[in-house]
């Protein structure tokens, strides 16, 4: 009745209001004019402001100056009586600006992180390595920010940069990602034809609204009716904006004009725009600015969690609910029940006896209770599914979040490969596997990958288990023929299913239309890329799966068709269940759909209501008998004295318990006074407790009772407080801490009276004690750890130079302690640790400072050297000790080290540099043979910075393809023609020279950079010659070196190179060179990838042959074709004894074993003569032709006559 009363008087002012004139109003936007603040236009141009008696102002926050507006400013100054933000509400609410917030439009974030497809970012991992746009003041970083704290990342270890979030930002190499909104960002790579790949903050949990509506209190307290009337209006803008999407994105680019930043396609971006604010808004399954105040709960923690906000805020003080007029009828209700019901009581206690009609009373007194029972019942129902709704909700969010973040990452693989062939139609098996193994190793949801040009199936990675699949014509396929056609027609991702696989299982299908540009420029249909995973894992990962999910979920949209689609996973009946919530998630160009609901239905658990009806019937029995007995009063001062006596008593209980009791000196006096629990904290009886300040000073020794006597006198003289810790001897065994705290405050007499507590602290102090050991020492050898010494070090250098003294450091590395740990277990490991630890301690001053700065390393401070020997002989006394057997779990286990040695001030007056040139003089004695000690010196350090700059050329020379191929003819001896060459690699600098093999091959070696290298020869060599015998129709035998570190590598790697291997040997007779040192490092695994090789119709030869350590046997063992006969034999065969002995021995031995001979380094006529008389087979070196390039190669050829 009074609602409705209400109404009517409302309308009837808006009438009265519309015949004066409307209400001006100015709403500032946060951009420029575009389909996100279609809802506003929309009310204005339909005219629901004009109808709720506003003339509402629209303004864009750019204008034709160039300049932004903050919305906020604008609103603070009253520039704007309402204003679209976000985060930045919050933030400027903490900053004591009083924002209130009216309905958040978007129920999720719409802002993405995005970077191009040469840049990993499928996880939170991954963005965080990267350097990320975003203006400053955007409080986009914040939620970037907000994303990292979520997982855990450190943020002083993420960087950002003051850059525009645009596409240019990342083709300019000005950061490796943007943060920005999700369809400004497609929308213009669509127009530029760059893919990209998305992140998106929401997919990992973070549940921040996006555009909110929001206004000032000012605002509110002059005119809530008007702010209710703009929010009503465009509520119901938003409303006709959604349904009318084609029309208002029409007008909005077509009548409002942008200033800073537009489109090619004006119209285009504003309908794709469009398309997804569906999904911004979860609509229609959610209320348009529906209001949640526990979100906005969870964006203030986590805004405090990376210090955006420092204050604590109040939800309830920050949400505007236009719809609390309807919910005061009900809360109001309820007020004047209890107020009622109270009166009632008090008019029963006092007067009870005298009214005549006392059962009238109470009856009216049950009445009042019933009717209050009935609001709150009413109230705790409407609670109880208000909180089973927020429950459902988050359960329904994290699983569609988890569900579209799995999804998108693996279509960000789909559309990377999907670029990948776009620019390479042409891609064969072999390349295709290379870019698949690449996507696989990121461990995707993925089963396989699967390239259909022209629409049927061509090539597969893994081909393993998939072959079923080679061949599919989609044409044929009437269950996925839809979706093929519409990615061929559309040229976007979609997700097909889920279907049932041709090699078997149930799984959905992510697909690609691939685009390419043919010879003349014209762009064609190449075909489809089609990548599945399996539908139950994607479930499991998402938590559909999960044991304490306690909602029923339904999922439809099968093909992505989103309300139209299939039911697929749960039952259909959820989505007809009028309370079940709904939520829908973005899949390529389709959407799925959610409903959710509590797994024991929407019932109410009336366990509440009975108790508290159960408390109602009490209370109104309780009055029964008030009034039966007829109290007319009650003790009050003896209940008073009681509760005193009570209180009292528990503050002693209080005191003992927490070891804490209160003193006190009256102002003009030196007698301090306390409770009766501080003489035992203070260990003295309770009769002295008359004692004078002197006589408790006496307590202390002489330093603790100085700094309480001083705290002391400068509370009594100068009103000064204080809080300090004092150290108590109570016997000559027992010590305390005392935590002593005073408060002084002027007293009627102008002078001082300090009142204060005193706590027994030891406890604490001891935790405290533990607490610091733990984090400045070792656990295992019980020694400082690396932070303590680093420290340590600091101090010692600073004295050292104030000393002028000297002090040098010794760096410790054991040797080969990693077999002690594969071989004999951790355990004996650790017990090795501290026998080593013991030993080393025991060896030193008790001046020196030893610590364990990492797993097998540790680290000495020597100080105060008077004897340049001095550090060399510790570190040789060490070594001793060091060296001597180790009785450990029934087994003599041996250990040596490697010592580096820096003096300070001669190697360094830093703490880092004394460290770092230890260091590089222990891996001097590493790579000299190790178990030894050695100074450092400066050309260490230029060895190791040459070594890392050459290393670091190396590096960029193969990434700037600055590697290159030669070829040195290989001559038959018998025909003196040239049937092979053997490729060999060369590096031309930046600056046009020529680095010799010789100065980066053996650090190639070392760096495992020699396998890009042996892939890049044998890959460039292998085509070359291939098109050489092509064009010239003459057969070349091609030979290529590797290296053993091949056969030490990864798996995937060696698989990868014995691939290669076998293609070019499909192609070219191709001969692969082995040194002796592979036989000797992995005999059974060379054995195995030389098997196939030989199997693949590739030869084999031993190159250097006689210049390493390897055992005759493995002739006879291993698929050999050829020895190579090393060029120090060769050229020195006429001149030493025993090289022509060691040559004969090996035309001999190759002959026995049917094997072929190739001499090296051939450079005179008389080597060529011998290698011929001795009966070599072959024969290289710079007499029958140097390394030359492939067109003098060609040339060669191409002449056709033997050399000799």
């Amino acid at each position: 009745m009074i609602g409705s009363t209400l109404r009517w008087f409302v309308a009837l002012l808006l009438c009265i209001q519309v015949a004066y004139g409307n209400d001006k109003v100015v709403l500032q936007l946060k951009w420029e004019h575009e389909f996100q603040f279609a809802g506003y236009y929309a009310a204005l141009w339909q005219g629901y402001y004009d109808e709720a008696g506003l003339e509402v102002e629209i303004r864009p926050a750019s204008g034709p100056d160039g300049q932004l507006k903050a919305p906020v400013k604008e609103l603070v100054s009253g520039e704007a009586d309402f204003a679209i933000g976000a985060l930045d509400i919050l933030v400027h609410r903490d900053r004591g600006e009083d924002l209130v917030v009216l309905a958040p439009i978007f129920q999720r974030s719409p802002h993405s992180v995005f970077a191009l497809p040469g840049t990993q970012l499928s996880s939170v991992d991954d963005l965080a390595k990267l350097t990320v746009a975003t203006p400053f003041d955007d409080f986009t970083r914040a939620e970037v920010q907000a994303l990292f704290h979520s997982r855990h990342i450190d943020l002083a270890d993420t960087r950002f940069v003051d850059d525009p979030p645009t596409i240019s930002t990342l083709l300019e190499n000005k950061a490796q990602a943007i943060a920005t909104y999700s369809i400004s960002a497609q929308y213009e790579a669509r127009e530029r034809g760059i893919s990209l790949h998305e992140l998106s903050p929401s997919e990992f949990g973070l549940d921040f609204y996006g555009d909110t509506l929001f206004t000032h209190q000012r605002v509110i307290e002059s005119d809530p009716e008007k702010v209710e009337r703009f929010v009503r209006a465009s509520l119901k803008g938003w409303e006709y904006a959604l349904t009318h999407k084609e029309e208002i994105a029409q007008r909005i680019a077509r009548e409002l004009p942008r200033y800073l930043f537009s489109y090619q396609d004006l119209e285009g971006y504003n309908l794709a725009f469009s398309d997804v604010i569906d999904t911004y808004m979860a609509y229609p399954y959610t209320e348009i600015g529906h209001n949640n105040s526990l979100r906005w709960e969870r964006m203030v923690s986590n805004l405090r969690a990376i210090g955006m906000i420092k204050k604590d805020m109040d939800v309830d003080d920050l949400i505007f609910d236009i719809n609390s007029s309807n919910e005061l009828d009900v809360s109001s209700t309820q007020t004047l029940v209890l107020i009622g019901l109270g009166l009632l009581l008090i008019c029963s206690f006092y007067y009870g006896r005298r009214l005549k009609y006392v059962w009238l009373l109470y009856l009216f007194a049950l009445g009042v209770i019933y009717v209050a029972e009935q609001s709150v019942e009413a109230q705790l129902e409407r609670d109880h599914f208000k909180d089973l709704e927020v429950d459902v909700l988050q359960q329904l969010n994290a699983v569609a979040a988890n569900m579209s973040g799995i999804v998108n990452r693996n279509l960000a693989y789909v559309s990377g490969m999907s670029a990948h062939v776009a620019v390479n139609p042409a891609i064969d098996q072999i390349q295709f596997n290379r870019y698949s193994e690449a996507i696989f190793r990121q461990k995707p949801l993925l089963i396989n990958l699967a390239a259909a040009p022209n629409m049927v199936i061509d090539l597969v990675y893994p081909l393993k288990g998939n072959q079923r699949a080679l061949g599919l014509d989609y044409r044929t396929k009437a269950d996925q023929l839809d979706v093929v056609m519409r990615v061929r027609n559309s040229g976007r991702l979609a997700v097909a299913g889920p279907i049932d696989l041709v090699q078997g299982g149930l799984a959905f299908i992510a697909r690609a239309g691939v685009k390419s540009v043919d010879e003349f420029g014209e762009e064609y249909f190449w075909g489809i890329l089609s990548a599945p995973f399996l539908a139950n894992e994607l479930y499991r990962k998402a938590g559909l799966f999960e044991p304490d999910i306690s909602v029923d979920i339904a999922i439809r949209g099968r093909d992505g068709l989103g309300r139209n689609g299939e039911t697929f996973y749960g039952e259909s009946a959820l989505f007809e269940d009028p309370r079940s919530l709904k939520s829908t998630i973005r899949v390529g160009d389709g959407t799925w759909q959610f409903a959710a609901r509590p797994k024991e239905g929407w019932n109410y658990n009336r366990q509440g209501v009975v108790l508290l009806r159960g408390f109602a019937g009490s209370l109104g029995l309780l009055l029964f008998l008030f009034l039966l007995w007829q109290r007319r009063q009650i003790d009050a001062q003896r209940l008073y004295e009681q509760k005193i006596h009570d209180n009292e008593g528990l503050l002693r209980e209080m005191s003992k318990v927490a070891n804490i009791n209160g003193w006190k000196i009256p102002a003009g006096e030196s007698q301090l006074l306390w409770s009766s629990h501080a003489s035992s904290i203070l260990g003295i009886s309770e009769r002295e407790q008359g004692w004078g300040m002197e006589s408790i000073l006496e307590l202390f020794d002489e330093h603790q009772a100085n700094k309480l006597r001083l705290a002391l006198l400068d509370a009594m003289e100068q009103g000064k407080s204080f809080d300090i810790e004092l150290s108590l001897n109570i016997t000559g065994t027992e010590h305390r801490w005392i935590r002593w705290i005073g408060n002084a405050e002027l007293s009627g007499k102008g002078q001082y009276e300090v009142t204060g507590a005193v706590q027994d602290i030891t406890e604490r102090k001891k935790f405290s004690e533990v607490v610091e050991r733990q984090a400045n020492y070792d656990l295992l050898t019980g020694l400082p750890n690396r932070s303590y010494f680093y420290e340590n070090l600091k101090w010692s250098v600073a004295a050292a130079q104030r000393t002028n003294t000297q002090l040098a450091v010794l760096f410790i590395d054991l040797d080969k302690f990693k077999p002690v740990n594969d071989n004999y277990g951790h355990v004996a490991g650790d017990k090795l640790l501290q026998s080593v630890a013991q030993r080393i301690r025991n060896s030193l001053r008790e001046s020196d400072f030893v610590a364990r700065i990492s797993g097998d390393e540790f680290t000495v401070v020597l100080r105060q050297i008077t004897n340049e020997y001095a550090p060399i002989d510790v570190a040789e006394k060490l070594l001793t000790e060091i060296r001597k057997p180790y009785a450990i779990m029934d087994r003599q286990i041996y250990c040596g080290a490697s010592i580096g040695i820096s003096v300070f001030p001669e190697d360094g007056v830093e703490a880092d540099n004394l460290i770092s040139k230890a260091d590089y003089a222990m891996y001097e004695v590493k790579r000299s043979g190790r178990n030894g000690c050695q100074y450092f010196t400066h050309a260490m350090q230029e060895r190791s910075e040459n070594r890392h700059k050459l290393y670091t050329r190396l590096q960029q020379a193969i990434a700037d393809k600055l590697l290159y191929v030669v070829y040195q003819p290989i001559i038959d001896l018998r025909s003196g023609e040239m049937t092979k060459c053997e490729a060999l690699v060369r590096w031309r600098d930046t600056d046009g020279r020529n680095i010799p093999p010789s100065e980066f091959i053996a650090l190639a070696e070392e760096t495992s950079l020699v396998n890009e290298i042996d892939r890049f020869v044998l890959e460039k060599a292998g085509e070359f010659i291939y098109h050489l015998e092509q064009h010239t129709g003459q057969r070349i035998a091609l030979s290529v070196n590797v290296s053993p570190r091949v056969f030490s590598s990864t798996e995937s790697a060696m698989k990868s190179w014995l691939q290669l291997a076998m293609d070019v040997a499909s192609r070219v007779d191709l001969t692969i060179e082995i040194t002796e040192r592979m036989l000797i490092d992995g005999p059974d695994k060379a054995l195995c990838v030389l098997n196939k090789l030989k199997n693949s119709g590739a030869t084999i030869a031993i190159d250097d042959f006689g210049t390493g350590y390897s055992s005759l046997s493995y002739l006879t063992q291993l698929p050999i074709d050829f020895i190579k006969i090393d060029r120090s034999f060769v050229q020195q065969v006429n001149e030493n004894k025993s090289s022509r002995m060691l040559v004969d021995t090996i035309v001999n031995l190759a002959k026995n074993l049917d094997l072929q001979l190739i001499g090296e380094g051939v450079e005179t006529t008389e080597n060529l003569e011998m290698l011929r008389y001795k009966g070599c087979d072959f024969a290289q070196g710079y007499l029958l032709g140097k390394p030359m390039t492939g067109d003098e190669l060609r040339c060669k050829v191409a002449e056709e006559s033997p050399v000799f």
